[in-house]
């Protein structure tokens, strides 16, 4: 993985690890060291048990789906946390 792409994939593992409850990776479309990095993520989620979802943008992105997509994911981790919190107590 190169240019910013390992950054990307550091910073997803460290922040899994102090216990993030998931991970949004933005990048500009066609941005190949972001796509590969997308790829590895993939794996880090698995490993690290964490929420991962991808955005790119370039002019075209429209709000309204950015909106909800991030609505999606947000409901997604309040069910983890909840589902999580069920089986602590």
């Amino acid at each position: 993985v190169g240019g910013h792409g390992q950054e990307t994939v550091g910073y997803a593992v460290k922040f899994a690890r102090k216990g993030y409850d998931g991970l949004i990776q933005i990048g500009p479309l066609t941005c190949m060291p972001e796509i590969v990095a997308q790829s590895v993520l993939c794996q880090v989620r698995e490993e690290e048990n964490i929420p991962c979802m991808t955005l790119y943008f370039d002019e075209h992105s429209g709000i309204a789906g950015i909106s909800t997509r991030l609505e999606a994911f947000i409901d997604m981790l309040g069910r983890k946390n909840t589902e999580k919190q069920a089986l602590t107590v």
